[in-house]
């Protein structure tokens, strides 16, 4: 559901004073901040739930019709794949199935909360989309930013990309599922995993640019199959790397998803996550079964504490690239991205992890 593309489209024990003093200089790092200034980007942000809740539905067909031609790539995704009522190519039963749909009270109302929460998307979230979008192009420079499309996505998808049209790349972002981590998700479809509260804590406005530009990455370097643990956990921390690099001003906890107690807490015991991994065999592991929640979004990392969260292995990742880069500052980011050995990255990175409890 989160992060992907429709269709044809682009879907640890040591302690010593010298770890403790060293986890502590770690943990104050700066972020670098790219200098921007001289960067541009172009981007148009369509409030497509907006032009939808519009259209006069006693004139559904010349509504339909302008917002087919303004936005003809998205609206054929949009009602084809997202919201699926294309029944006959945009015919009679189409304009009747569409005049309920924007009739409908349930999808009124998820429009109608949307306005309240995010009024001027534009400037609340698009300058940090902006800023963001800058620093990605500082470090890749051939990157163009996609088009933006906010839309209700009947809690079906979050974030995906798509081909606008030929060599025009666009982002959808469904802002039903933003709607805080106080919504009722539950409610909705009571059991159903997509909605569990260690997912639903990120549906808010904090998290939307961070999972705008995880979803970049994904899409640009896609993870490999049939890797090791290890292979995941520097694949990982290289995109966690980079993230925080293109957001440097972003709290830990946004970019590791995590609460703040859950942030502290893999910090505070990151000898002894290693130390699990390392005891129980796991870096070479390619059971997916065993390894899926050490890199995967899940509640817990089977095996350690209840306090520990899931994707204790991205952070452990994330660490042996920050040891990495320190020690070869002179690696670029395409260089980073292009170094495919994960035991060679972890030997040369000299990671030794720390423990501050």
């Amino acid at each position: 559901m989160v992060g992907m593309r429709i269709g044809y489209m682009r879907y640890l024990l040591l302690f010593s004073i010298f770890f403790v003093w060293l986890s502590c200089v770690t943990d104050k790092r700066e972020i670098p901040i790219p200098d921007i200034d001289n960067i541009d980007i172009e981007f148009d942000i369509i409030r497509f739930e907006t032009a939808l809740q519009n259209i006069d539905t006693n004139q559904i067909e010349s509504g339909f019709k302008i917002l087919l031609d303004q936005y003809p790539g998205f609206t054929n995704l949009y009602f084809k794949k997202i919201v699926p009522i294309n029944e006959d190519n945009y015919g009679k039963s189409f304009n009747e199935e569409l005049a309920k749909l924007l009739k409908d009270q349930r999808f009124r109302t998820l429009i109608d909360t949307i306005q309240d929460l995010y009024p001027r998307f534009e400037t609340q979230i698009g300058a940090d989309l902006e800023k963001a979008f800058k620093n990605y192009k500082y470090y890749f420079p051939e990157f163009i930013a996609p088009q933006i499309y906010t839309l209700v996505s009947e809690f079906a998808y979050q974030q995906f990309l798509f081909e606008e049209q030929p060599g025009v790349e666009g982002m959808g972002i469904g802002l039903d599922l933003f709607l805080g981590s106080q919504f009722p998700y539950q409610k909705i479809a009571p059991g159903l995993p997509s909605f569990s509260a260690y997912l639903t804590r990120t549906f808010t406005r904090e998290h939307i640019v961070r999972k705008a530009v995880k979803t970049i990455l994904d899409d640009r370097w896609p993870p490999e199959r049939n890797q090791t643990l290890l292979d995941f956990m520097i694949s990982n921390g290289k995109k966690l790397y980079l993230l925080q690099r293109i957001l440097p001003e972003t709290p830990d906890s946004v970019i590791m998803e995590y609460s703040s107690d859950q942030m502290d807490w893999v910090k505070e015991n990151e000898l002894s996550i290693w130390s699990f991994f390392f005891g129980e065999k796991l870096f070479y592991e390619t059971n997916m079964l065993k390894i899926n929640k050490y890199i995967n979004v899940s509640p817990d990392s089977p095996g350690m504490p209840a306090q520990a969260p899931g994707r204790t292995g991205n952070y452990i990742g994330k660490q042996i690239i920050n040891a990495y880069m320190e020690r070869h500052p002179e690696t670029t980011m395409q260089d980073l991205l292009r170094l495919q050995d994960a035991q060679k990255i972890m030997d040369l990175s000299r990671y030794k992890p720390r423990q501050r409890k």
